[in-house]
């Protein structure tokens, strides 16, 4: 695998990124409305707060950007450009699916001990 950052590497990573922010949003809205319908409470404080202040994340993907075009020009920094953008995709993810799966999952596991 080599790490090479051209501009159309760039705008895919980009674009994952954007995808994990709005796919996010999403989730934690349907997630916070299904969880309310059921009647359920104690919905953890980051699924709320993903699902109010979630557009201010598309800020990360734009300075990733700015971000990897400066580190570009750099000598080697084009490997840490595109392994960053990696990890921001990743830490994404972590906190997408922490905020989207763990109210269930733990609904799911508090049901089963009960």
């Amino acid at each position: 695998m080599t790490a090479d950052l051209d501009f159309k590497n760039a705008a895919r990573l980009g674009l994952f990124q954007v995808c994990l922010v709005v796919g996010g949003v999403l989730g934690a809205t349907a997630t916070l409305r299904l969880w309310n319908e059921f009647g359920r409470q104690g919905i953890p404080w980051y699924t709320e707060y993903l699902r109010d202040f979630g557009f201010w994340l598309l800020l990360l993907p734009v300075a990733w950007i700015a971000l990897a075009m400066v580190l570009r020009q750099r000598d080697g920094g084009e490997v840490w450009a595109y392994f960053s953008g990696w990890a921001v995709i990743f830490s994404l993810l972590a906190f997408v699916l922490g905020a989207n799966v763990f109210p269930w999952l733990r609904l799911c596991l508090f049901r089963l001990s009960a």
